[in-house]
């Protein structure tokens, strides 16, 4: 699962995690996440409001309730349970500017990817 989500642009990537969203719990949340791969050199502003996650293209000058600088990888693991974002939000490899708790509280509203899905159905 890992690899395919790798290989996936980053637009539709963020378009699939509006769909792991779970709308019955982000109701009345507003969350503003600006994501800064530092591998890929890109940023992008994440925003939840009414339940729905949106995404565009950010820069320098976008502001955001939280910043996260992550690599693209790191990311994909913390999306799909490989990396726990606790031990990753103490670590090294994620630098946080801002809210972390609006962080737990992003992540804490998407679903887990299950890696596996009928192709077919009866």
């Amino acid at each position: 699962m890992k690899n395919v989500l790798l290989k996936t642009p980053v637009h539709n990537f963020f378009e699939n995690m509006s769909v792991s969203l779970n709308g019955i719990k982000a109701e009345g949340e507003f969350l503003t996440i600006k994501v800064n791969f530092t591998d890929l050199q890109h940023q992008y502003l994440l925003t939840l409001e009414n339940s729905v996650l949106r995404h565009q293209t950010a820069n320098e000058a976008t502001q955001a309730g939280t910043t996260i600088n992550i690599t693209q990888s790191l990311f994909i693991d913390l999306i799909v349970g490989e990396a726990g974002l606790k031990e990753t939000l103490f670590g090294d490899e994620l630098n946080i500017e801002g809210s972390k708790l609006d962080l737990l509280t992003f992540f804490s509203l998407l679903d887990k990817p299950k890696g596996t899905f009928n192709i077919v159905t009866p």
